[in-house]
């Protein structure tokens, strides 16, 4: 899935960058990290950086790191409102590349493109037709598509976040001519232990049973509603194990009333958590449910944190915890298979042991620095004379 981190770090002094985030929820989301982790190590390595979004969290940290924040809302009508503003922020900043982070802003950056002037880079995060399992129709999700296809040929580098969602672009036929780039996402090991040493949330359940937790969106293609029901059979077979559910979404409150409602006082619903890390770390167990899955930031940071992983056999989630070895892998949709492999590593202190020594070196793989070095490859290509 990944070769050695180890590489020369590349500097990025001549290349200028406009970033287009369009993410507008409570806190940010895995899009939204490596938003800033890629902004950030550009800025550190001498680039120009602007970043386009809603007011909120990444605004705010991009701001902290270095990068000309312009805080702007983007709805469905921006694709027709917006093309021209964001044009002119290029001429004026003097960014030649404008690099979309979602569905939205790629097909946004599609636009501004201007042949020998602006070259378009897209992130696709979610593997092709993902947005089904959440409130997108089969209807919308054929017009997505066809819209994605007809702009292709004004996509310069277009980069994907996995094995898993490069594979269905191809298979969806949403490859541009310039070819499609696998970059997986990067962590910061040492800044992640860092903030896990600070104090846990004060609101987990109270004992001292181990602890099962899911973090994530708490949307269906996240698999929170699994989560909950897993937790109903494991609670009936260990008294002694809590529950803890972190993460904001549509789902939270019938989220909160099935977990209350399953394991009591057993349980905490904990809203959005404002140091991921140290809840990571105070879990003995993470399960990651997902229906679909790219590639699993929170999956990734909990095995740098040495945090034991129950995950759904999905997407770039599969690859990445059966490659790593880092947890246990359940069929999808399965919540007494999340029981089960849940309890094993409850009840084994040999597996639980080996499944956390082999996150933490994994983990270790997938450095910030080669996202960078990985990303600005793609940035001298286009600017180099490959844009069609």
């Amino acid at each position: 899935m990944l070769g050695d981190a180890g590489s020369a770090r590349t500097e990025a002094s001549g290349i200028a960058v406009l970033f287009l985030n369009a993410f507008s929820g409570e806190g940010m989301g895995g899009g939204e990290v490596q938003t800033l982790h890629l902004a950030r190590g550009l800025v550190q390595r001498g680039a120009a950086v602007h970043l386009m979004c809603p007011p909120g969290e990444l605004a705010e940290a991009a701001r902290a790191a270095g990068v000309v924040v312009r805080e702007h809302v983007f709805r469905a009508s921006s694709l027709l409102t917006d093309a021209g503003a964001v044009r002119r922020l290029c001429d004026e900043s003097g960014c030649g590349i404008v690099h979309g982070t979602g569905y939205l802003t790629n097909m946004l950056a599609r636009r501004v493109r201007v042949d020998g002037r602006i070259a378009a880079v897209n992130t696709v995060h979610v593997v092709p037709g993902a947005s089904v399992h959440e409130s997108g129709s089969r209807l919308e999700l054929a017009a997505r598509s066809a819209l994605d296809r007809f702009t292709l040929r004004r996509v310069d580098g277009l980069v994907a976040v996995s094995e898993a969602v490069a594979e269905g672009l191809r298979e969806a036929r949403l490859v541009p001519p310039s070819g499609v780039r696998v970059i997986h996402n990067g962590i910061d090991v040492e800044a992640l232990v860092d903030a896990a040493r600070e104090e846990a949330p004060v609101d987990l359940p109270a004992g001292e049973g181990p602890l099962v937790g899911f973090l994530g969106r708490l949307e269906r293609v996240k698999g929170p509603d699994v989560f909950v029901e897993a937790c109903c059979t494991l609670a009936s077979r260990r008294q002694d194990v809590r529950f803890a559910v972190a993460g904001s979404g549509t789902l939270a409150g019938e989220i909160e009333r099935r977990l209350r409602a399953s394991c009591g006082e057993r349980a905490a619903f904990l809203g959005h958590v404002p140091n991921a890390a140290a809840f990571l770390r105070s879990l003995d167990v993470l399960v990651v449910p997902s229906r679909s899955e790219s590639f699993s930031l929170v999956a990734l940071e909990a095995m740098a944190l040495g945090t034991p992983i129950v995950a759904a056999d999905v997407g770039g989630l599969g690859g990445l915890v059966g490659e790593s070895g880092a947890g246990i892998l359940v069929p999808p949709e399965e919540p007494g298979a999340v029981a089960d492999a849940a309890e094993l590593l409850l009840a084994d202190q040999t597996t639980r042991d080996r499944v956390r020594e082999a996150g933490l070196d994994y983990a270790r793989r997938f450095s910030v620095e080669r996202m960078v070095d990985e990303y600005l490859d793609v940035y001298r290509s286009v600017l180099g004379g490959s844009r069609r």
